[in-house]
């Protein structure tokens, strides 16, 4: 099976950059970007850069990177200059070309500058109402961390590629070993094994999770501890648990949970020790949280529940053989 990843576009966060502002100053991005919607302009022409900074609203954050000097004072934007091409894998092409940022600086399209209305039109798109929180459990959601495309294309070969009913890890006469509990855990898995598709989702998960855990954990995952495409079918549950217990599995952080499907009731992820509140991330969410939480999946009540789960460790952490390890760690270079 190979997947359609795509380069860097729609999904993906902007990495972070320094580089010497149109004054000369150097400036760091992640410094004065983030929390709002915003727009990055590629482009040498200094006329097209301040046309498009005066059609955006107030209240979208405004970002241009020149290859060349320009000796222009933005109205209330900030300019950087790329004269040694650091950022050419944001925009391969060359071209004069804008990245609509949600403000979390992940990527929602790219527009050609002339293309204003339909920039403005998806900065300007209404986001969810804001909550008081008052408790919730220490997890990361990541809504739409991978396309419903290549969901379906991972459910498809979860079928095509054979699966089985997997147990819990016990110990017995001072040794451990994976056990059927159907009542203490229900769910059918593929291990991934195949090379292109294994190499295609380390890239996946490297581009789009990742960096995610990085800004939210402090945290750089370098390994995956392989994938699994799970299914939890009518009644499918795994009742709490942790993730780190036994010395197979001590090396582990953080554990990934990245949701397949919807048209399913039940079925969510729980974290009793903080509050009751249910998590069912939608079709390509994904949910991190540290392998140390107590976390239960409820019963699937009607239909079937679709998965790709993985455990994000270091080059640090070391990893012991045992029944847990059912593949080796995947390393993940950032690029």
């Amino acid at each position: 099976m190979s997947l359609e990843v795509r380069e860097f576009g729609r999904g993906d966060r902007l990495p972070d950059f320094v580089l010497p502002e149109l004054s000369g100053s150097l400036s760091r991005f992640y410094g004065v970007a983030g929390g709002r919607s915003a727009a990055l302009i590629f482009t040498d022409d200094a006329e097209l850069a301040c046309a498009l900074e005066q059609a955006l609203p107030n209240e979208v954050l405004f970002f241009w990177v020149s290859r060349v000097p320009q000796s222009v004072t933005l109205a209330r934007g900030r300019g950087w200059v790329d004269a040694e091409g650091q950022l050419l894998g944001l925009n391969p092409a060359g071209r004069s070309w804008v990245w609509a940022l949600d403000p979390n600086l992940r990527v929602i399209d790219g527009f050609a500058p002339t293309d204003r209305s339909a920039l403005i039109d998806v900065l300007q798109r209404p986001g969810p109402d804001p909550r008081a929180i008052r408790r919730q459990a220490p997890v990361l959601l990541i809504p739409e961390a991978v396309d419903p495309t290549i969901c379906a294309e991972l459910i498809a070969h979860f079928e095509r590629s054979g699966h089985e009913e997997t147990g819990v890890e016990q110990s017995a006469a001072g040794r451990r070993h994976l056990a059927l509990a159907p009542d203490r855990k229900k769910r059918r898995d593929h291990v991934v094994t195949d090379p292109t598709l294994l190499a295609e989702l380390t890239t996946l998960i490297g581009r789009r999770i990742v960096p995610e855990v990085q800004l939210a954990f402090a945290f750089r995952a370098t390994r995956f501890e392989g994938f699994k495409l799970v299914a939890y079918g009518q009644g499918g549950l795994f009742v709490a648990h942790r993730d780190n217990l036994s010395p197979s599995t001590a090396h582990r952080r953080f554990a990934l949970s990245l949701n397949l499907n919807d048209g399913y009731q039940g079925g969510e992820l729980r974290f009793p020790e903080y509050s009751p509140d249910l998590y069912q991330p939608g079709v390509g969410g994904a949910l991190v949280f540290s392998c140390s939480l107590l976390h239960e999946v409820l019963p699937v009540q009607d239909g079937q529940r679709h998965a790709l789960l993985s455990f994000l460790f270091s080059g640090e952490d070391r990893r012991q053989k045992g029944p847990a390890a059912d593949h080796s760690g995947k390393a993940y270079s950032r690029p």
